[in-house]
């Protein structure tokens, strides 16, 4: 609502101009006509629709954002041409969980590493061992591990089976050609990691 004159002091009407030719339109240039970030100013030879630009956040390439979950690859401001990753529960800092075939679970405490070139992070999964007789040999195990860029050619997941595990992969550290890493590619975005193996069985 416009102010009408009320009073005749100068005081009153420096401030009735203000509210009339500032504030007022600033008020109605505030309003949303189409949705967030459309604005309407109101202007003596007619109306402006406008848009308001959107808050701009710096990009981070030393973090996998949007994921705080088990198994959350960080990366520490890298330091001298190398850099700490660590792997622990995005929420908590602590533990991440893995399930073998919906039963058996593992309970991983953070994982953590210095590299200086790009890395691929997984679990390694070794199943029970057996001896000729069925006594057990060895318990299954479950860690962390990593494999290390060499030269241009980046590591890939290795083949269920080789060294007598099998393989579930947790994401990438890229590197640049420089002595900074690009980013972090978090491939596991489950929470806890459901691994599936299915043991050969024979009966003779």
């Amino acid at each position: 609502m416009y102010l009408k004159q009320l009073s005749k002091s100068e005081d009153f009407a420096a401030w009735r101009e203000l509210w009339n030719d500032r504030v007022l339109p600033f008020l109605d240039s505030l309003r949303p006509v189409a949705g967030p970030g459309i604005r309407i100013d109101r202007k003596d030879n007619g109306t402006l629709i406008r848009a308001v630009p959107a808050a701009v956040h710096a990009a981070c390439s030393v973090g996998s954002a949007g994921y705080d979950s088990y198994f959350k690859i960080t990366l520490a401001e890298p330091t001298s041409g190398a850099a700490v990753v660590t792997i622990a529960d995005g929420a908590t800092g602590s533990d991440s969980y893995a399930v073998v075939n919906g039963a058996g679970g593992y309970t991983l405490p953070p994982y953590s590493e210095t590299i200086s070139r790009g890395a691929l992070y997984f679990l390694k999964y070794t199943p029970t061992q057996y001896g000729s007789g069925g006594a057990i040999v060895s318990g299954a195990t479950m860690a962390i591990s990593s494999l290390h860029q060499s030269g241009g050619s980046f590591p890939s997941l290795p083949a269920g089976g080789t060294s007598g595990a099998y393989y579930y992969q947790l994401g990438r550290v890229i590197w640049s050609s420089g002595s900074t890493p690009t980013r972090v590619v978090q491939d596991h975005t489950a929470g806890v990691a459901q691994f599936n193996w299915f043991m050969n069985c024979y009966l003779g």
